[in-house]
């Protein structure tokens, strides 16, 4: 077809009839463009080179049983460092240099749609020079798309402490690893509470940073303004060691705002008297309204309400506080969430942010060649985003992405207005869940599982406000995490507040 019947063809489509006197200068228009995107290949072949990948000692990997592990290695840069001989599994959502990145998804094992990285994500690169041992790559649910850890394959990752039950989502294996103590430190993506659910339901240390403190190149993402990624391990301290090494911009990512940043292992020694926590109301009903569904959950609410108030015994100051826009995060989060993902993978084919700059070495192009080559492998919760995005981004023509965009605003100045009054907030990490579920019997019930944990994790997704998931015991077997959430970029004060929680919940 001649490209002046394709551009009158493509103008119908949007209802237009272009005048035949102007088609002329369309076409030449268009035609200019065509040599652009001839050009556009060659330029980017010639400037653009793929890296070359390390030779390291350990590679190519080894894949295990496990069902927590993805792939197995030794990869250590140097022995000298502020993490020097640190074990730490990295989420297979994540590029390490040499190993496939497959993210729980029959889709990325198909022939012609594996991805190997060639070269390391920034927070790889700085574990590497800090001296830690990457000792392989954690399962994640299929596509990191669910917050329970029922889609991976090659099978779920069961909870460590409750065999049966769910470990968490997406970053399932991660704390997995973390609490079979196969590991000393772990890596997490978190795009609606990927880090702290899996965190809390498992019994260990989960932050999700402060938006944009650290890079997040090199790790696939979901939507750019709701990308995190963040260090587990089984103490704070452990945790803010890790934040000192990852956090600062890499010139990269232009999330990343240059900002002087307190180091938050040294200030775990500072006396924090006096602080005021503000137990967040909402936070806490979104949870206690979960149990007829899902049994423990208000047990698991009132042994928060209880860690939390006797922070008073070590000099904080406790007070309720409320934020009424928290019960209603999930409700602007969701339409966000779907119709953002909606565009960039199936409509923008995976570049809706190529003109914030260079996201790194994802296997986004073999995600949107896999879903077209093979739809029928596609997760529940994959069909769910797919199909919610498109049909209400149709429906709606961009009003709700609008009216997410203002809320999310509103949210955010509702959060920094309560975080005025007090230091911190507090409230169970997961709603409307309180403790692990038991995983569903394969085809069933996945999307009710995936979607029971993140009522209360996604509002600071929204409001990039940094949160941490610390453990306060358990129900009936059942760990149970605390969710803190401090000022931007005062991670090192959520991180203070959880290790004061970590001494109370161990007497």
């Amino acid at each position: 077809m001649r490209l002046s019947d394709q551009i009158v063809d493509t103008a119908a489509q949007f209802g237009w009839s272009l005048d035949h006197d102007r088609l002329p200068e369309f076409t030449a228009a268009i035609g200019g463009l065509t040599d652009s995107y001839r050009r556009l290949a060659e330029l980017d072949t010639k400037h653009c080179p793929e890296p070359v990948p390390r030779k390291d000692a350990g590679r190519p990997p080894g894949i295990t049983e496990s069902s927590a592990w993805a792939w197995r290695c030794s990869i250590q840069d140097q022995d000298e460092g502020g993490l020097a001989g640190v074990s730490v599994a990295i989420k297979d959502s994540i590029a390490v240099a040499g190993l496939p990145t497959v993210m729980g998804s029959e889709l990325l094992m198909q022939e012609g749609t594996q991805h190997i990285a060639l070269e390391d994500a920034t927070v790889v690169r700085r574990l590497l020079d800090a001296g830690a041992i990457i000792t392989g790559k954690s399962t994640t649910e299929d596509l990191c798309i669910g917050g329970s850890s029922c889609t991976s394959l090659p099978q779920p990752v069961e909870n460590p402490h409750l065999p049966g039950r769910s470990a968490g989502g997406s970053s399932s294996g991660s704390a997995a690893l973390l609490t079979s103590g196969e590991v000393d430190l772990a890596l997490g993506a978190d795009q609606g509470g990927s880090i702290r659910i899996p965190a809390a339901l498992c019994g260990v240390v989960g932050l999700k940073p402060t938006f944009g403190l650290v890079p997040f190149t090199g790790v696939q993402g979901l939507v750019w303004g709701l990308d995190h990624v963040g260090p587990m391990a089984r103490t704070v301290r452990e945790v803010a060691a890790a934040l000192d090494v990852l956090s600062g911009s890499d010139g990269i990512d232009h999330r990343c705002a240059p900002t002087e940043i307190p180091l938050a292992r040294a200030a775990l020694g500072e006396s924090i008297d006096g602080l005021r926590v503000g137990i967040l109301t909402e936070g806490f009903e979104l949870t206690t309204q979960g149990e007829t569904e899902f049994p423990g959950s208000a047990a698991a609410a009132e042994l928060v309400r209880e860690r939390a108030w006797a922070l008073t015994n070590m000099g904080l100051q406790v007070v309720d506080i409320s934020i009424p826009l928290h019960d209603e995060a999930r409700h602007i989060y969701g339409p966000l969430l779907v119709e953002t993902a909606a565009i960039n993978i199936w409509r923008a084919y995976g570049q809706a942010g190529a003109d914030r700059g260079p996201a790194g070495d994802t296997p986004i192009a073999s995600i949107i060649q896999a879903l077209s080559a093979y739809p029928e492998l596609a997760s529940d919760p994959t069909k769910l985003v797919a199909i919610a995005g498109s049909l209400f981004l149709d429906h709606h023509r961009g009003d709700s992405l609008a009216s997410a965009a203002r809320l999310t605003q509103k949210l955010k100045t509702a959060y920094d207005k309560a975080l005025c009054e007090v230091d911190v907030l507090v409230h169970p990490t997961t709603a409307p869940a309180g403790v692990s579920g038991y995983l569903p019997a394969p085809g069933q019930g996945v999307l009710v599982e995936s979607l029971s944990y993140f009522h209360n994790t996604c509002a600071t997704n929204l409001t990039g406000h940094p949160s941490v998931s610390v453990p306060v015991g358990q129900i009936d077997g059942a760990p149970v995490g605390m969710h803190i959430t401090g000022k931007h970029f005062a991670d090192a004060t959520i991180l203070q507040v959880a290790s004061a929680i970590e001494v109370i919940s161990s007497r």
